[in-house]
Parts: structure tokens; C-alpha cells; sequence
């Protein structure tokens, strides 16, 4: 009998112990785990993400951070607060899609931004993402052309005109952009309507686009007038004619064979081009028509705070010291958006100076403001290029 009941209470500790052991090692795995920083990367350049991972670990062991690339095809999944502690994507619908459901960024993170670069994560004075990095739809105008023309560079949408009707004399194409790549389009259409509208009412417009196409998949009427005075361009000779069909390497041979007046492009594009040809373009911000309060097309880099878990605050705030951002606008040839980092180059610091400097700031282009999938951006291309076409 005794020995029966020595049995049981060698059984009973066995099971105590094993329990306290599986406890302590669940107990471990959460603890481990609530340490670990999951990121999530979602519709960024390859070029975005490798310069983030670059400095994300140099600030974490590489075995407490984890790097998720999201399906960009696929809307955002719906658990993505309780997987990913940082989401890094581009400012449109998708940062405004997570603007309830973010976790608040601390004020000071914003204190080395220029006004209107920190405006870009905040509304209603909550700050829900923190921006890191500024590309630019630009205009480049071929400087050989401008000085036989003896031409001044255009300070509005009126100047443009007069400028590429004069050109034209030394130019086969006054202005061009490669509207065969989708991107390229809808920043041209972006910065167009932008211009001729004011940046309130183009993001409106923009809104309209994505609730049109979210209906029925069809073109938003507001854009039409856009689109009309594109119309007009081409067929005044002072824009390619079929520039919705033109392919970035017939941009380049036409470059080389010195046959364009201007063309557009975004300072990512930029960095890419052949520097004998490239470096006779002078870059500038596409010229304003409006007397409206004006932004510059600038897709923007930004970071949501979604979880505590991995210490999040402390990686946001890395990524935002000067030295980090001089480190990531040479990884990427981007613009940084502190005012104290040191940009890559002239260039660089043109777009952070004219982020902060025009009256709205960096705005989305319609890739992003009203399309949440590349297959939305799709259907508003094929749309935009059979309107141009007829």
C-alpha cells in the first residue's frame, strides 16, 4: 500500500515537473518571440527594401528581426497587426487603409521633418506614419536645346507651353515620357492634373478614380479634363503623339540621338540612365498652371507602427537620424526627408527642398493614391491609354 502511494507521488511530481517545464518553455518561446521584429515590406522597389534591411540590422541581430516581402498582387491580409510590428510601403490608399488600425508614432520622431514632409502621417494632429524616404516625378529639359533656344526654364504651366512650341525648331519630340510602363503614366496624368488643378482638388480627383474604379472598373469622369488637354498636346505636336505607347528604351534612343526637348521621368528612373546622355538634362518640378495651394507628384517611403512587439519605436527612430537617412539616400539615390541628413547628391536635395518648400508637399501619384493592386493600376491604364487614343 505505502508503496503504491510512494508511486503515485513519484508519478504526480514526474507530472508537476513536466508541466512546469512545458510551461517555462512556452513561457520562453513568447518571451523570445515578443523580442522578435517581424517587418513587413508591401507594393516597394527591391531597391527600397535591400537599403531598409541593410540598416534595420545594423541596429538588430539578424535572429531577432524577420523580413516578410507581401504578396503586392493581393490586398492586404487582415491580420497583419497581430504578425507584423513595422509595414513599410508607399503613402496612398494603403497608409490611408491602416490610418484606425496604427499605432500612434511619437511627436518627437517627426522633429527633424520639414513641416510639410511630417504632414504626410499625420491627420487631425495624430502622427500614424512616419515618412523615410522621397522619390520625385520630374521634368527634365535637354539644356543643349534650352540654350540655342536662348529659353528661360518655364516657372508655370503657360511658360511650359511657350517653351516646348519654341523648342520644337531644335527638338523632334518637345516632350516625351514612356507611357507604355504603367507607372509612367499615371505620373504623367498625376502631374498633370496636379498641375492644372491645385493639390486639394487632385487628390479629390484621385479619390474619385479609386471609388470608380472600386464601382464598376470605369474611368472617373473628373479626369477627363486632364486627359483632353493631354489630347491637345499630342496632337499640337508638343507631346509625342503616341507617348502612351512609348517604351523607356525608345526614351533612351531618343535621348541619344538628341531628338527631345524634355522629357519626365522620377528621380529613381534617373539614377538609372546612361550618364553621357542624362547628365546634358536639367531636372525640375513640373511646372504649376493653377493659382491653387500646389505639391510635387514625390512617392513617398513610409513606415506604420502596427505592434510593440521587436521594439519598433527604437528601429523608427534609428532610421530617422541623420546619419541613418544620408545612409539610406546613398543606398537608394533617393531624397532623404530629415532636414539634417546629408542627401546623396544636388539632386536628392532638390526633392527634399521642394518637398518642403511647395505648400502641400509630397504627394501620391495615382499608381498609388487610386489603385490598391497592380491589377486596379491595369484596368485605369488600359482605360487612360483608349481615351488618349481616340
Amino acid at each position: 500500500m505505502e508503496a503504491k502511494k510512494r508511486n503515485l507521488l513519484i508519478f504526480a511530481v514526474l507530472v508537476f515537473a513536466i508541466l512546469c517545464v512545458a510551461f517555462a518553455l512556452v513561457f520562453s518561446h513568447k518571451k523570445q518571440k515578443s523580442k522578435k521584429l517581424f517587418v513587413a515590406f508591401y507594393q516597394i522597389p527591391a531597391e527600397m527594401q535591400a537599403a531598409l534591411r541593410t540598416e534595420i540590422l545594423l541596429k538588430m541581430p539578424e535572429d531577432l528581426v524577420e523580413f516578410t516581402l507581401l504578396d503586392s498582387a493581393e490586398k492586404l491580409p487582415r491580420n497583419l497587426k497581430k504578425k507584423y510590428s513595422l509595414l513599410f510601403t508607399l503613402n496612398g490608399c494603403t497608409v490611408q487603409e491602416l490610418e484606425s488600425s496604427a499605432k500612434d508614432i511619437p511627436s518627437e520622431f517627426f522633429s527633424h521633418l520639414p513641416t510639410n514632409i511630417a504632414a504626410t502621417g499625420t491627420k487631425n494632429g495624430r502622427a500614424f506614419a512616419l515618412p523615410i524616404l522621397l522619390d520625385h516625378f520630374e521634368i527634365d529639359y535637354y539644356t543643349s536645346f534650352q540654350k540655342n533656344a536662348h529659353l528661360e526654364q518655364p516657372q508655370n504651366y503657360a511658360d511650359l507651353l511657350s517653351y516646348l512650341a519654341k523648342v520644337e525648331k531644335f527638338a523632334e519630340y518637345p516632350l516625351f515620357c514612356p507611357g507604355r510602363n504603367d507607372d509612367s503614366l499615371l505620373d504623367m496624368v498625376s502631374v498633370l492634373c496636379e498641375s492644372l488643378n491645385g493639390a486639394e482638388k487632385y487628390l479629390n480627383i484621385a479619390e474619385k478614380v479609386k471609388i470608380q474604379l472600386n464601382k464598376d472598373k470605369t474611368l472617373a469622369q473628373e479626369l477627363f479634363p486632364t486627359l483632353d488637354e493631354l489630347k491637345r498636346l499630342q496632337n499640337a505636336g508638343l507631346l509625342h503623339k503616341h507617348w502612351y505607347e512609348g517604351s523607356i528604351k525608345d526614351a533612351d534612343f531618343f535621348m541619344q540621338e538628341h531628338l527631345l526637348g524634355a522629357q519626365t521621368m522620377t528621380l529613381s528612373t534617373h539614377r538609372k540612365k546612361d550618364l553621357v546622355y542624362i547628365k546634358y538634362y536639367n531636372s525640375a518640378v513640373f511646372p504649376p498652371d493653377s493659382d491653387e495651394p500646389h505639391g510635387i507628384i514625390a512617392p513617398e517611403l513610409c513606415a506604420i507602427f502596427l505592434n510593440s512587439n521587436g521594439n519598433p519605436q527604437e528601429i523608427l527612430s534609428f532610421l530617422i537620424t541623420p546619419e541613418v537617412q544620408e545612409q539610406l539616400s546613398d543606398l537608394t539615390g533617393l531624397a532623404p526627408v530629415s532636414s539634417q541628413g546629408i542627401a546623396h547628391d544636388s539632386q536628392a536635395d532638390d526633392v527634399r527642398y521642394w518637398a518642403a518648400s511647395t505648400p502641400k508637399g509630397p504627394l501620391p501619384s495615382l499608381k498609388t493614391a487610386s489603385c490598391a493592386t497592380p491589377a486596379d493600376r491595369q484596368i485605369l491604364c488600359t482605360q487612360i491609354r483608349d481615351y488618349l487614343a481616340n
